[in-house]
Formats: structure tokens, C-alpha cells, sequence
């Protein structure tokens, strides 16, 4: 008993003290989103919803964005009747960094893609493409959040 004791004592000293943070919290951030400016449509919209959570006001560099972001689905092969049989489902952002202080401009294009196989429920592949377009999405958005805390 007195070693199962000390055994959970350990266990727990070892997984307290283990040093976890999340790896974006605001204290890893070192940029603020002042403003992001885009064209209204539900791909940019959940690009600028995303990226906001991820900004840090208490720093002084502060940026405006701009964003255009672009999705594709290709047929990539089809079967010997000619019905699709594997989809690509591609997403392109590209991203205008304008730092507020300075008068640096920066453009770079993000762009990440899937290969997805066909279903015959309709429904359930349409269900399925949202999840993968969301997985592009965060994907997506680890880069831009790379990119702009390297900047």
C-alpha cells in the first residue's frame, strides 16, 4: 500500500512539473492583428475569425492584413465508366502583411491540398469535404501563425 503510494506521489511530481504551455499562447506571440481587410465571402470570413483569436495586444508590433483566399476541387482520377473516383481539394491563401510602424509590405501565398476518395451518399461526402476543408483551414493557419511570429 505505502508503495502505491509513493508511486502515484511520483507519478504526479513528474507530470506537474513536466513544463506544459500551450504552444500558442499570447505569451508566444509576438504580433498584434490590428485590422484585417478581405473580400466577404465564408472562406476568407473563417480565415479572419481564426487568425483574430491569435492576437496579442499587448506588443507593439501591429499589423494589418489583407487576405484572399481561393479553394479548388479537382478530379484527380476516374474510373473506367468516367465517374470521379479521387478528388484534390485544394486551398490557396494569400496573405498582404503591412506592418503599422514600419512601411513594410510583405506578400506570401499559402497553399495546402488533399486527396479525397469519392462516396456514393452524396450527403456523406459533402459532409466529409467541410471536415477536410477545416483540417486545410488550421493547417493553413499553423503556417501563417509560423510565418508571421519568424517576421
Amino acid at each position: 500500500m505505502i508503495k502505491k503510494k509513493k508511486f502515484y506521489l511520483i507519478f504526479f511530481f513528474l507530470f506537474v512539473s513536466c513544463g506544459f504551455e500551450p504552444i500558442y499562447s499570447s505569451k508566444n506571440i509576438n504580433f498584434s492583428i490590428d485590422e484585417i481587410q478581405k473580400k466577404n465571402n465564408p472562406l476568407n470570413n473563417e480565415f479572419a475569425r481564426t487568425l483574430k483569436t491569435f492576437s496579442n495586444s499587448d506588443v507593439d508590433n501591429k499589423l494589418i492584413i489583407e487576405i484572399e483566399s481561393k479553394k479548388y476541387v479537382e478530379t484527380k482520377s476516374k474510373d473506367s465508366k468516367g465517374n470521379p473516383n479521387v478528388y484534390e481539394l485544394s486551398m490557396i491563401l494569400n496573405i498582404g502583411i503591412n506592418e503599422k510602424n514600419n512601411n513594410n509590405f510583405i506578400k506570401k501565398e499559402f497553399k495546402q491540398s488533399i486527396n479525397f476518395n469519392n462516396q456514393d451518399d452524396k450527403f456523406q461526402l459533402s459532409q466529409y469535404q467541410k471536415e477536410l476543408e477545416q483540417l486545410l483551414i488550421n493547417k493553413i493557419i499553423d503556417d501563417v501563425l509560423i510565418y508571421l511570429s519568424n517576421i
